[in-house]
C-alpha cells in the first residue's frame, strides 16, 4: 500500500481538488483513496505559483485526519485561515509539520486552543514563516511600548500547543523587512510552567541584537534541551543568565553575530558566558569579528569536542584550552595568524599527549585526536626561530590531516603548503638567505675596509706630498733663486715706528728660526728697496720675490694710496696674503681688495702689551701657517719644468731640510 505521496512543486495542482480526491470512496469498497498514507508533501503547489490563499480550516484537517499522517509539508503555502482546533485532529499521529516559507496572510489572530495540546508532534519547522496576523497585531501597539515583550508573552502560549516537540526550527521568523531589530532587555523569561521537551531550537537570523534576559526553564525542559542556534542575528550582547537553566546544552552556535562588541564593552560577562554549560561539546563563535578571546572563557567546558573560532580577526591564541582534553577540532581558519605562538604549541601538544596515552581511561576509546584547522590564514614564511618551529610543528604534529585544510605561506613569491616538505623547503630557503646575508655582510665589510684603506692611503699620500712640498718650498726659499723672501711686510708710514720696533724684528727672527736660516727672510720696503728705482717697480719686484704677503692693517693703512697699490698688486699676482689687524677697522673704511681678504680668509691680530705687543696667534703658529700657505701656493703655481727640476734636486740631495 502506498504510504508516501510527494506532490511538491506542482504548479497546476489545486489543493481543494486534491482533498476531494483523498476523500473519495472507491467503488465497490468502503475505503477512501490512499488509506495508508503516512507521508504527504504538497509544498509549492498551485497556491504558491498563483498566490491563491488556502484556508486550513475544519474541512481541510478533517480529510487529513482520516489517515494517520505522520509527516506533513505545507511549505510556501499562502494560508488564508488557520484553524488550530481543527488542526488538533491530526495530533494523535502527526510527528513532523513543515511550514517553511509559508505565509499566514490573515489579520485575525487564531484562537489558541487552551488545553488542546498536540502531544504527538516531534518536529515543527517554521523557518522563514511570515506570521501576518502577529505582525499586524504588533504594528497596532503604540511605538513607545517595547514590542519584544509581546513576543515573550505570546510565544510560550503558542509553544504550549506542542509540548513534546523535540526539534523547533524558527529561523528568520522575525523578518527584517517587517520588524526592526529586536532587543530583549532587563526581563526574566520564566518558562517554568511549560514542560517542553525541546532538544534543538533554531532561532537564527531573527535580527536579535540584544538578548539581555534571564531564561528560567522547567527542570525537565532543561534536561532535554541539547542544541541552540543563535547564529546570524547580529547579536552584540547575550546575557550569561540566558543559559543559567540550560546546563545540559551540548551544541551552541553563536556564529555570524557581532559579539566583538561584547568583548570590548562587557568582557567579564563574555568570559563567564559558558560557565553553566559544563556538558557543552560543540561551540561556534565563527564570524564574530573577534580580535581576542578572554583567557578563562572555557574553564568549565572540559567536554568540548569541536571549538569553531574561524573567520574572525585573531592573530594569536591568548586563552587557556589545554584542559580541553577531549577536544577533537580546533578551527582557526580564516583568521589573521601570521605565526603561531609558543603557548599554542604547548597547549596542543599537552592535549595530544594526553589523548595518545592509552592509560587515560577518562578519554573515550575511539574518539579521534585533535585536529587544528589553520587554512586561510595570512601565514608568512620567515627565517626566524618562531616560524621555523611553527612549520615543523604543523608538519610533524599530525593535527591537520586533510591536505585541503593545510595552511599556506608565501615563500619567495610562491605559495607553499605548510606540511612536512615545507619545513625542509623553508630551511633550505632560509639557509640560502643566510648565506646571501653573510656574503652581503662580508662584501660590505670588505668594501668598507678597502674604502678605509684607500682613504688612509690618500690621506697619507697627501700628508707625505704636503711634507715633501713644504720641504721643497723651504729649500727654494733658502736657496733664494726665484723666491728670495718668505714674507713681504706691507704697512703705512704712520704705523712704521710700531712695525719696525715691535713687529719686523720679531717676525724676521721667528722666520729665520723656523727655516734654520741665517739670512733675512722678511722683505721690508725700508731695507729692501733699491735706491734710485721707481717705487712701483720695487714694490712689484719685492712682492714677486716673496712667498706670502702680510698686510699690517690699520685705519690709516686703508686710506693710503700706496698701500692700496700694494694690495692690488699682490691680488693681481694671486699671492697668498694674511691680514694682521693693528686695530679695529670698519668695513666701510676698507678698500674692495682688503674687504675681500677680510671676508674670505681668517686674520691675525696684534695685541698690545707692556713689551710692545704680540700677535694672535703666537709667532710660531703664525710662521707655521705662513709656511703652509706659501707651500700650497708654490705647488699650485709652479710649472711642470719647475716641478721636475725640484724632484731631481730632491732625489740628488740626500740631506733634506728638516722643519
Amino acid at each position: 500500500m502506498l504510504d508516501m505521496l510527494d506532490l511538491s512543486d506542482n504548479y497546476a495542482l489545486d489543493v481543494m481538488n486534491l482533498l476531494q480526491e483523498l476523500s473519495r470512496v472507491a467503488s465497490g469498497s468502503n475505503q477512501t483513496t490512499l488509506p495508508s498514507l503516512r507521508w504527504l508533501n504538497i509544498a509549492k503547489v498551485q497556491s504558491y505559483y498563483s498566490n491563491t490563499p488556502v484556508a486550513l480550516d475544519a474541512r481541510f484537517f478533517e480529510i487529513l485526519s482520516k489517515r494517520e499522517i505522520e509527516y506533513l509539508d505545507l511549505s510556501h503555502f499562502y494560508i488564508k485561515e488557520l484553524d488550530l482546533i481543527a488542526f488538533s485532529k491530526l495530533c494523535g499521529h502527526l510527528k513532523h509539520l513543515v511550514l517553511k516559507n509559508a505565509s499566514i496572510i490573515t489579520n485575525q489572530t487564531p484562537l489558541i486552543a487552551g488545553n488542546r495540546s498536540c502531544t504527538s508532534l516531534r518536529t515543527l519547522d517554521i523557518r522563514n514563516m511570515n506570521f501576518g496576523y502577529l505582525m499586524h497585531f504588533i504594528n497596532l501597539i503604540p511605538g513607545n511600548v517595547d514590542k519584544s515583550i509581546i513576543l515573550m508573552l505570546f510565544m510560550p502560549s503558542i509553544f504550549h500547543l506542542f509540548p513534546n516537540v523535540n526539534t523547533l526550527l524558527m529561523s528568520n521568523v522575525l523578518h527584517k523587512d517587517q520588524l526592526v531589530e529586536t532587543n530583549l532587555t532587563g526581563s526574566v523569561f520564566n518558562l517554568t510552567r511549560y514542560e517542553f521537551t525541546f532538544r534543538k531550537i533554531d532561532i537564527s537570523n531573527n535580527n536579535l541584537r540584544l538578548f539581555n534576559v534571564s531564561v528560567v526553564l522547567h527542570p525537565n525542559t532543561s534536561k532535554s534541551l541539547n542544541e541552540i542556534d543563535f547564529s546570524g542575528n547580529g547579536l552584540v550582547y547575550i546575557s550569561p543568565q540566558a543559559f543559567h537553566s540550560s546546563i545540559y546544552i551540548q551544541h551552541l552556535n553563536l556564529s555570524g553575530n557581532n559579539l566583538n562588541e561584547m568583548v570590548k564593552h562587557h568582557n567579564s560577562d563574555f568570559e563567564i558566558l559558558l560557565n553553566p554549560l559544563r556538558k557543552l561539546k560543540v561551540f561556534s563563535l565563527s564570524n564574530n569579528g573577534l580580535t581576542t578571546v578572554p583567557h578563562n572563557m572555557f574553564t568549565n567546558n572540559s567536554e568540548l569536542r569541536h571549538l569553531d573560532l574561524s573567520d574572525n580577526f585573531l592573530f594569536q591564541i591568548d586563552f587557556t584550552f589545554e584542559h580541553l582534553i577531549k577536544l577533537q577540532i580546533l578551527d582557526l581558519g580564516g583568521n589573521r595568524f601570521r605565526v603561531l605562538n609558543v603557548d599554542m604549541f604547548l597547549q596542543c601538544e599537552s592535549i595530544s599527549q594526553y589523548q595518545n596515552d592509552t592509560n587515560n581511561s577518562s578519554y573515550i576509546a575511539g574518539d579521534s585526536n585533535l585536529d587544528v584547522i589553520l587554512y586561510k590564514n595570512p601565514m608568512e614564511c620567515k627565517c626566524d626561530d618562531i616560524f621555523i618551529r611553527s612549520v615543523e610543528w604543523i608538519g610533524n604534529s599530525g593535527f591537520v590531516r586533510d591536505d585541503e585544510l593545510l595552511p599556506v605561506c608565501s615563500l619567495d613569491n610562491k605559495e607553499i603548503v605548510i606540511s612536512k616538505t615545507a619545513s625542509q623547503k623553508t630551511k633550505e630557503y632560509c639557509h640560502l638567505i643566510e648565506v646571501l646575508r653573510i656574503a652581503l655582510i662580508v662584501g660590505i665589510v670588505s668594501a668598507s675596509i678597502l674604502f678605509v684603506c684607500v682613504i688612509i692611503v690618500i690621506i697619507w699620500r697627501r700628508r707625505l706630498n704636503k711634507k715633501n712640498a713644504l720641504g721643497r718650498f723651504v729649500k727654494k726659499i733658502k736657496v733664494g733663486n726665484k723666491l728670495k723672501n718668505l714674507i713681504f711686510l706691507s704697512f703705512c708710514k704712520e704705523d712704521g715706528d710700531n712695525v719696525l720696533e715691535s713687529i719686523f724684528p720679531r717676525m724676521k727672527e721667528e722666520a729665520s728660526l723656523a727655516l734654520e736660516c741665517d739670512r733675512n727672510l722678511v722683505c721690508c720696503g725700508e731695507f729692501n728697496f733699491k735706491p734710485g728705482v721707481s717705487v712701483c717697480i720695487e714694490v712689484m719686484r719685492c712682492i714677486e720675490e716673496s712667498a706670502v704677503i702680510i698686510f699690517v692693517v690699520s685705519k690709516t693703512f686703508c686710506q693710503k694710496s700706496w698701500c692700496k697699490m700694494e694690495v692690488d698688486t699682490a691680488n693681481a699676482m694671486r699671492k697668498p696674503a694674511i691680514l694682521l689687524m693693528l686695530e679695529t677697522v670698519k668695513l666701510e673704511d676698507m678698500t674692495p681688495c682688503i674687504l675681500k681678504l677680510f671676508n674670505r680668509y681668517t686674520r691675525a691680530s696684534w695685541v698690545r702689551d707692556q713689551n710692545g705687543g704680540h700677535p694672535h696667534p703666537p709667532w710660531p703658529v703664525l710662521i707655521k701657517y705662513v709656511l703652509e700657505l706659501g707651500s700650497s701656493f708654490n705647488v699650485e703655481n709652479q710649472t711642470r719644468e719647475e716641478y721636475m727640476s725640484e724632484q731631481y734636486d730632491a732625489d740628488s740631495n740626500v740631506n733634506d731640510v728638516s722643519i
